[in-house]
């Protein structure tokens, strides 16, 4: 714990510096005199125990009590002369060689030992004038206030909070309490706050409120073993900075975009908006994946209801601090006039996988905060976190209303392009083209706001439009691998595509036509035999390379629609549960969107439920099974591997197209498709031909590995010959596994 230096109490401090203390100071000094009092006929005249006396003393009184000892001792004659000596011309307004207070410390020791030291504490009180109540009651002071409309604290906790504080800003007092032992440490607790010893012990039991909220702490190793959580001292000390919770808030802003920009449908902007403009505490939580706006949405959507917004401001050190700071700052709030956002706030409200190392270390009961916190909070309030995975079930029931945030569709992020560089001193040409690039890349909003800040600087250096468009493109493509793993997202077929030459099970055409008529009739709104439209399953199932992913993409290009591409590593999670939220968030956005939905090598998760292992192998194949059921877009599932699909999800496709390698007259389609500078003989074609099969990835390969040979290099032979080369990696070598005979 951070020990903070003197804030109120110094040594004799004067009268011109007491009429210039705060209001609060004088408050707390007051109760520092009354600790002084309580403990002055209980307490031993020790060195520590009277420099605390005489800090709340003037010089004029402390050489009123030496000129009143010296009266009292000298005809005893119980002191040396020289003592005796110094006390009287000090008490007279004399200066002295020797220190004042060692002079009356040596007449108390002296009094105490010879068993006057009632008589001592009688001339300490008359001359002292220590307050007998308080200037004004704790409870009334703004900071105190505040801490116990935050926790509900009693009067006994309030005053041990009280007295806590004044240990931990004023150094005589910690000198004096750190020297009594744990015998003595209840009674004198006790005799300064007035609270009972056995009250006292409970309050700082393991199970309390103030050891549970984590504002008490007990620190063995420290000056002494009870201390205040350093944020409560803070806050506590905070009261001559204006509003006491500014200082854990900032102004928040309304935002860089609209409301109506961000990819929230707009019943659920406008409950939101409706919520938070109410005169209730809503609690409102925006959840998903890095990067997708929730933060500017939570700006805008405060500056739409014409509060007041704020910023939370996060400690670094730990969750146990946030908390503790976020209670506070929430407590110091009562208006509902005031909306506090709370950024990345995983840290806090994540009651699994953070908090358990807390739970490891005995601190399981923190976890009762998170929902203690929420509800108490009297003022709006919206979360942000990027997952709530580790959040617990009694803790999400808590919130009033939650909307879930998905990667930003090319459309908006081509949208935010347009708005981020529209005042900069661009050609039209240059804007649309980093729409254009933007659309075609897993970016985050911040990867547009950086590139404004780029262009900005760029903007100065008269580039040329091709050289900017180059630094868009590098930026664009750094920020999609560093956030998404990949640089671009290809939903286009290359200009070489030809879906006629491949060798499916059914005829393309017929794959097309089906995808079309359920796309117009689910816009028409039309019904079948009486019956509402279903969705449209399809599976591609094939040896790897046929062509699948691709014929997909052409078919969404050809009936004009987007092509959400996800993959295992988008679905899996290492955390139970989230698998099947991610299942369901997948058909849902996809359903809003109305995307084709393409799964790639589904197989990965959903393998067949008879060899499953674990339960949730199980759960999160039962899930896909009732969200495909229930979608009413289009599902397009790819696989190489048949065999190891759960039957029940095979069942429910309706075309199943198999993808099997090239016939001889696609195989030559191809070449002359991807080669059309070369010509190829028919000796080299039935050379090609008897060594195959072929399928069309193996021409996609072959023609990017030319792409940087010299044009010489680059021949019919070789090109047939690097084609069966390809084909001979997809055909098992025939070795077995296992011991040779």
């Amino acid at each position: 714990m951070r020990r903070h230096g003197p804030l109120f109490i110094q040594d004799n401090i004067n009268e011109t510096r007491l009429r210039t203390r705060s209001r609060s100071d004088r408050v707390l000094d007051s109760y520092l005199e009354l600790y002084i009092r309580r403990l002055l006929p209980e307490h031993r005249f020790t060195s520590t125990f009277l420099a605390l006396v005489y800090s709340a003393l003037d010089e004029n009184r402390m050489r009123a009590i030496a000129e009143k000892l010296y009266h009292f001792l000298a005809p005893k004659q119980l002191v040396s002369a020289e003592v005796l000596e110094s006390a009287e011309r000090y008490g007279c307004g004399l200066e002295i060689d020797d220190d004042p207070e060692e002079i009356i410390n040596a007449m108390l020791y002296v009094s105490e030992a010879k068993g006057l030291q009632g008589e001592a504490i009688e001339i300490l009180e008359g001359l002292s004038n220590f307050v007998r109540e308080p200037m004004e009651r704790v409870e009334k002071m703004e900071s105190f206030s505040s801490l116990v409309n935050a926790y509900g604290l009693d009067s006994d906790e309030l005053h041990l909070i009280l007295f806590l504080f004044l240990v931990s800003i004023n150094e005589k007092l910690l000198s004096l309490v750190s020297e009594w032992k744990t015998s003595e440490m209840l009674r004198g607790m006790s005799i300064c706050t007035g609270v009972a010893q056995g009250r006292l012990r409970a309050l700082i039991s393991s199970n309390s409120k103030l050891r549970t909220y984590n504002l008490v702490e007990i620190t063995p190793h420290q000056r002494f073993i009870l201390e205040l959580n350093d944020e409560v001292v803070e806050y506590l000390a905070a009261s001559e900075m204006g509003s006491l919770y500014e200082r854990f808030l900032r102004p928040a802003g309304s935002g860089a975009y609209p409301l109506d920009s961000f990819p929230v449908r707009r019943d659920q902007q406008e409950l939101c908006r409706t919520l938070l403009s109410g005169s209730r505490p809503v609690q409102i939580l925006l959840y998903g994946r890095e990067g997708t706006g929730k933060t500017e949405f939570a700006r805008a959507l405060g500056a739409a209801t014409g509060k007041k917004v704020y910023s939370f401001i996060r400690s670094e050190d730990s969750r146990r601090d946030n908390l503790t700071r976020l209670s506070l700052t929430l407590g110091a709030l009562s208006s509902t006039d005031t909306i506090v956002i709370i950024d990345e706030a995983e840290s806090i409200l994540d009651g699994g996988k953070l908090w358990f190392g807390d739970f490891m270390m005995g601190n399981k009961d923190q976890k009762a905060r998170i929902n203690i916190l929420l509800d108490q909070v009297r003022c709006p309030v919206i979360w942000i976190v990027n997952s709530i995975a580790g959040i617990q079930s009694s803790t999400l029931r808590r919130f009033t209303f939650s909307i879930e945030f998905r990667a930003l569709k090319p459309q908006i992020l081509a949208e935010r392009v347009w708005t981020a560089l529209e005042t900069l001193p661009l050609s039209e040409g240059v804007k649309q083209r980093a729409a254009e690039l933007a659309s075609q890349r897993e970016l985050t909003g911040a990867a547009i706001a950086n590139l404004r800040a780029a262009l900005e600087e760029l903007a100065g250096h008269q580039l040329d439009e091709d050289r900017l468009i180059k630094y868009v493109d590098t930026l664009f493509s750094a920020n999609s691998e560093l956030v998404g793993g990949k640089q671009r997202v290809r939903e286009r077929t290359g200009t070489t595509y030809n879906m006629d030459v491949l060798n499916l099970s059914q005829p393309p055409e017929r794959i097309l036509h089906a995808v079309a008529h359920h796309i117009a009739t689910a816009q028409a709104g039309s019904n079948v035999s009486g019956r509402q439209v279903g969705g449209l399953r399809i599976l591609f199932y094939g040896m790897p390379g046929t062509g699948k992913t691709e014929l997909a993409r052409h078919v969404a290009e050809r009936v004009g629609c987007k092509l959400d591409i996800r993959r295992a590593s988008d679905i899996l999670s290492p955390y139970v549960g989230e698998a099947e939220k991610n299942i369901a968030a997948m058909f849902n956005e996809a359903e809003d969107s109305g995307d084709i939905l393409l799964i790639d090598e589904a197989d990965a998760f959903l393998y067949d439920r008879g060899r499953a292992h674990r339960s949730w192998e199980i759960t999160q194949v039962d899930e896909f099974l009732t969200r495909m059921e229930e979608f009413r877009g289009v599902l397009i599932c790819t696989t190489n591997l048949l065999g190891s699909l759960d039957r029940a999800v095979i069942r429910r496709f309706q075309l199943k197209v198999e993808f099997q390698p090239l016939h001889r007259s696609g195989t030559e389609e191809l070449l002359r498709t991807y080669f059309p500078d070369l010509n190829f003989s028919a000796a080299l074609l039935d050379s090609l031909a008897a060594k195959g099969p072929y399928v069309p990835g193996d021409f996609a390969v072959v023609h990017s590995m030319i792409a940087a040979m010299p044009d010489a290099d680059i021949t019919p032979d070789f090109i047939v010959q690097t084609l069966i080369e390809e084909s001979r990696h997809r055909k098992p070598a025939g070795t077995s596994i296992g011991f040779t005979a």
